[in-house]
């Protein structure tokens, strides 16, 4: 089990797929869990180091635009379609080399996940505090800050009082692209007193998709301290035993090796 302060201690490469910074962790493997990570985190957090070191197979993470060693950022960027467009990227190099492929996505990087993932063929997804709707969530910044979606669409950019940055061209994303269909097995954790993403989107979620939500008391969104991190190893490794395969079934971990020193 890794502290806060801890790294895997599985075999770790860092490379560039695509031109995207990304970390392979483990050793070859007939599997991969591709991590998503979510809003001012990277690559490299603690929590998918925790992921790395409990998965019985490869996990691969890369750094969204404008995180880990993607910041600061050179040259336009448009989120989240900049963003959209890197998890597709890596999901389709995954899926090039691998034909058994789970994704662990957080916060937003669940919503990105939904929207590249829902056709792509899953063993598994795992889910932490998961942004599953952003529409509803944007209407509720507008509504606290007392802004109007007209008003937002006239001005193009409204600042909150609370510092917050509401962009038209954010919600219009959002309004168009509402996740409508996940047949994918999906573990989803989430904190009972998460005041980021409520715990009612995981609720929704999976009483409508299926799928199962475990609900830790007396935590907030972002999971960091040695107790939460201890908690979400747990759950990971009593999750991810019967949903991963550690053997290969046509003898391609040479082919796996291979792809890793591209």
């Amino acid at each position: 089990m890794l502290s806060q302060n801890d790294t895997c201690q599985k075999p770790r490469r860092d490379t560039t797929i695509a031109g995207i910074p990304a970390t392979t962790w483990g050793s070859p493997s007939p599997s991969v869990i591709v991590a998503i990570h979510g809003y001012f985190s990277s690559r490299v957090d603690p929590v998918v180091q925790v992921l790395a070191e409990s998965a019985p197979c490869q996990v691969v993470s890369f750094d969204l635009p404008g995180h880990g060693s993607r910041h600061p950022v050179s040259g336009p960027q448009s989120w989240p379609e900049d963003a959209l467009r890197d998890v597709n990227t890596i999901l389709d190099w995954a899926h090039e080399f691998w034909s058994d492929v789970s994704i662990f996505a957080v916060s937003i990087g669940a919503y990105l996940s939904l929207l590249a993932s829902a056709d792509r063929p899953l063993r598994h997804a795992w889910f932490l505090a998961p942004l599953t709707d952003l529409q509803t969530m944007i209407r509720s910044s507008l509504e606290a800050a007392g802004v109007s979606e007209k008003q937002l669409e006239r001005e193009g950019v409204v600042i909150a009082p609370s510092g917050e940055r509401l962009t038209w061209a954010y919600f219009s994303f959002a309004t168009r692209h509402v996740p409508s269909h996940w047949p994918h097995p999906t573990d989803i954790l989430h904190a009972a007193s998460d005041q980021t993403v409520p715990i009612e989107q995981s609720i929704a979620f999976a009483d409508h998709f299926g799928a199962h939500l475990t609900v830790l008391p007396d935590v907030e969104h972002w999971f960091h301290t040695p107790e939460q991190l201890r908690q979400l190893d747990t759950w990971l490794r009593d999750t991810n035993d019967s949903a991963i395969s550690t053997h290969s079934p046509n003898g391609n971990i040479g082919r796996l090796h291979g792809s890793l020193n591209t």
